[in-house]
Formats: C-alpha cells, sequence, structure tokens
C-alpha cells in the first residue's frame, strides 16, 4: 500500500493506538497527518478517547460492520463524496468510538494469541508453524505474532538467532528487533542483537533480506552484513574484516548438535552429520581463532568420525559416538 485512502486510514488508526503498526504503516500515518489540520484533530481526538479507557474489552468486534457503517454516515454527512472532516462533534465521537473498537480489538487479539520461544542455557532448535527452523541463541526470546502462518508470519526478537526460512509467495517473513524490522527477500540469515544490546547484527546467508527503518532500508545480498546503531537509527553496510565473528569456543560437555550450530553461525556454513544420533555426543573442548577444517578435523578425532566437503557443505560421517 503506496497511498492511503479513505477505506484504509480508520484501520491504520486503530493499529496504531494498539501498537501494532510497522514502519511502514507509520509512515504512512505521518504523511496522512502532515496533509491537513482536519487530519490532524482526528487523531488528537482518537487519542484522547484511547487515553480515557484503559480496559481492555473482551468482546470480539465486528470490524467490518463497524467501519462500514461509519463510513456509510460519513458519506451521507458530505453528501455521498467519501470521508470529510467538518462533521458533526456527534458523528466525530462515534467515528473514534468506532476506531477505539477496532485498536481494543488489535490490542486483545495480540496479547491473547501470541507465542513466545524463550531460550535457556542451551541453544533452542525450533520449528515454526510455517515450517521455518530457528536456532536461538542462549538468553534469547523469540514472540510469534496471532496467526503466524496463517495471515502472517512476524516475529519480535530479543537476542540473537539464525534463521532458515520456508519459502512461502504469499507471506512475508519479518523479524522486527525494537525499531528495526529485517524482512525477508531470501532464506536462511542471522540477527544477533544479543552481543551487544546497542547494535543489531544482520548476517546474509543465502538469498536477500531488506532492514528497514522509518528512516532508511538497506537490502543485503548472500555474504554481506550490517549493522544497526539502536541509538542513532543508523543503518551500516559492514565489509569482510567487519562482519568476521568471534571464532572462540569453549564447549562443556557441549551435545555435538549445539556445537555445530555454533560452528554454522561463527564460519557461515552448513554443517551436517550422517547419522542423527551423533548431535547427541557431547564435546569437552577450547578452540581459539581456529579455522574450520582444523576445528572439525579435531572434532572428527574426539569420535572417530570422518570429515567431508560435499559441493561446500560439511557432513561428519560416522555411526556413534567413538571410545
Amino acid at each position: 500500500m503506496t497511498h492511503l485512502q479513505d477505506q484504509d486510514i480508520d484501520a491504520l488508526l486503530a493499529k496504531k493506538l494498539a501498537g501494532e503498526t510497522d514502519s511502514e504503516e507509520d509512515r504512512l500515518i505521518a504523511d496522512w497527518l502532515g496533509a491537513s489540520e482536519n487530519n490532524r484533530l482526528y487523531w488528537s481526538d482518537l487519542q484522547k478517547l484511547w487515553g480515557l479507557t484503559p480496559e481492555v474489552s473482551q468482546r470480539a468486534v465486528d470490524t467490518e460492520a463497524a467501519l462500514s457503517k461509519v463510513k456509510l454516515h460519513f458519506k451521507q454527512a458530505s453528501g455521498g463524496k467519501g470521508r470529510t472532516m467538518s462533521m458533526s462533534p456527534w458523528w466525530m465521537a462515534a467515528a473514534a468510538a468506532m476506531v477505539l473498537g477496532v485498536a481494543t480489538w488489535f490490542f486483545w487479539q495480540n496479547n491473547q494469541a501470541a507465542e513466545t520461544i524463550v531460550a535457556g542455557a542451551k541453544v533452542q532448535q525450533s520449528t515454526l508453524p510455517d515450517g521455518s527452523e530457528v536456532a536461538l541463541n542462549p538468553g534469547s526470546e523469540l514472540e510469534l505474532q496471532p496467526a503466524f502462518g496463517k495471515k502472517t508470519r512476524r516475529l519480535r526478537l530479543k537476542g540473537s538467532a539464525r534463521f532458515d526460512v520456508a519459502t512461502d509467495s504469499t507471506q512475508t517473513f519479518a523479524v522486527e528487533v525494537g525499531a528495526l524490522e529485517v524482512e525477508v527477500l531470501g532464506t536462511i540469515f542471522t540477527v544477533d542483537n544479543l552481543s551487544n544490546p546497542d547494535v543489531v547484527l544482520v548476517k546474509v546467508e543465502e538469498g536477500r533480506v531488506a532492514l528497514t527503518t522509518s528512516q532508511s532500508r538497506v537490502v543485503l545480498q548472500a555474504g554481506e552484513a550490517a549493522r544497526y546503531d539502536v541509538s542513532s537509527t543508523e543503518i551500516f553496510r559492514l565489509d569482510q574484516e567487519q562482519q568476521a565473528p568471534s571464532r572462540n569456543f569453549k564447549f562443556n560437555a557441549t551435545p555435538l548438535g549445539e556445537v555445530i550450530t555454533s560452528l554454522e553461525l561463527a564460519y557461515n556454513v552448513r554443517i551436517k552429520v550422517s547419522n542423527p544420533a551423533l548431535k547427541n555426543c557431547t564435546l569437552q573442548a577450547t578452540y581459539q581463532n581456529m579455522e574450520l577444517q582444523d576445528v572439525l578435523e579435531l572434532i572428527a578425532d574426539a569420535f572417530s568420525l570422518e570429515v567431508r566437503n560435499e559441493n561446500g557443505v560439511y557432513l561428519l560421517v560416522g555411526d556413534s559416538c567413538g571410545e
């Protein structure tokens, strides 16, 4: 949606009151507010009503019927010409009450149905309802918005995670990290706001992603990375040297499945095992700034495995954890 129509604004204002708008919708509302003093007065009245109604309704709201009813009154009051801001105070109150009801519905829906995935001391591997896979790093949280995978694919991340996104041409996959939105135009990427809470690091492994704020938009290709500064709200592209992650590891009886996830994040590679049972083998080791091939060889020696590189994907081959 690039231009607000009469039928759009009430629903958008409702979402704004409920705190559910994204950066693009905020921009559209700001443009609409700047178009006339009447628009700003209308918005001010809605905000006052919302502030005077702290209790969230538990009733379902027929939003389409409410919108249609008020739009009909708008049209009648203006002689059939659509929205007019010079309506009577009674109609203004009715319109404000209607939008307030829609906003309450948005708020109720999102607070009732949101699901949160929390990673404790270990990496939390999860498959989302749409089939996408996420590796949530320790101390991180991921909130799925209501109806995820059915009507929307929108998430809120606190911390750090790696996403392998299932393809769906009909629904955008978007991750919100504070005021930054990471929109998926490809498949595999990582988002890190855990290592340093003052910045958000985004790195793309496959496909493309778009980083969007209210001021700017940056598209990253596979192999590219960017840093978003929380305080300045600026996005900076990173060169190869700047985007290199820490490659210091200390594994203390860590399952091999978690070791592999850590290595994939650090070296931007895919690592698989020939036997899923190998992921349960526990590793006790420390590696300091070593090449990936050397790390894998040491792991293979520890569990009597073989390391193969098949078209850029590393494979650990073996039947058991060894002696």
